[in-house]
């Protein structure tokens, strides 16, 4: 059975340490909890009392967390009446909703950071939203509404479940990582981008590292990748490939 998250909170995080779509949800719901009707939580219980998925909803897209035995048969039908623009989760999740993904790729992650000497990066609380979106968006992220987007990750950044490792020359950014969700037991990167003219200089490694030389001494560090060479680029860095996400559009 499916139930919307009310006062399970406890209940939530601990099911959704299991994967990085748990990590979202628990990230999400440290920063919005019930307080907003545009962010959702959902615990599906079995029989047993036992929590065997998670599901959120925020802003129309929808993230699934679950575990081998959920009742994927439900979650399937839940999710059509219920609708989103966009969901995400883990590739074999994916394929026993039986949806098909329009995007898949690498999730990978770090558990020791090689030793590397850098002096340009830093951990930053609050940078300047608009240049990163301007930095993001050259660099081919889709970000949609510029607003939309620095509300949420300020949102976040608030609740301290975000933060920023930024490189900056004459005071612009030119490299820039984020630790999109950070719970008491992982953190998820992203946004992981260098200004055009910088690239190949290694910007983009001390952003990632810095930011995972922070997390992973007691977190779970993941990020999701594409396939083809940035696969290797993070392998370069220490990250291992351990599974594989999945997107998938419009349904509802």
């Amino acid at each position: 059975m499916l139930k919307l998250v009310e006062d399970e909170g406890l209940r939530l995080f601990e099911f959704c340490k299991r994967d990085s779509f748990g990590t979202k949800i628990a990230g999400y719901f440290k920063t919005f909890k019930t307080d907003f009707n545009f962010a959702l939580f959902w615990l599906q219980i079995a029989e047993d009392k036992k929590v065997t998925a998670a599901v959120c909803k925020i802003y129309g897209s929808a993230v699934v967390c679950a575990a081998d035995d959920a009742d994927f048969t439900e979650l399937s039908q839940f999710l059509k009446v219920t609708g989103f623009c966009v969901l995400s989760c883990d590739l074999s999740v994916c394929e026993k909703l039986r949806l098909e993904p329009v995007r898949q790729g690498n999730i990978v992650e770090i558990c020791k950071v090689p030793e590397h000497t850098t002096c340009k990066a830093n951990i930053e609380d609050y940078p300047e939203l608009p240049k990163l979106y301007e930095l993001l968006t050259a660099s081919g992220f889709s970000l949609g509404d510029s607003g939309e987007w620095m509300a949420d990750i300020s949102a976040r950044m608030r609740k301290d479940v975000a933060q920023w490792c930024i490189v900056r020359h004459e005071d612009e950014i030119k490299a820039c990582a984020c630790a999109l969700f950070i719970t008491d037991d992982a953190a998820f990167f992203g946004c992981v981008a260098s200004d055009y003219a910088c690239r190949g200089t290694g910007l983009g490694s001390d952003v990632v590292l810095t930011l995972a030389k922070k997390f992973c001494v007691d977190k779970r560090v993941n990020l999701f990748c594409k396939d083809g060479g940035i696969v290797d680029f993070y392998k370069k860095l220490g990250f291992s490939v351990v599974g594989r996400w999945a997107e998938i559009e419009y349904i509802g």
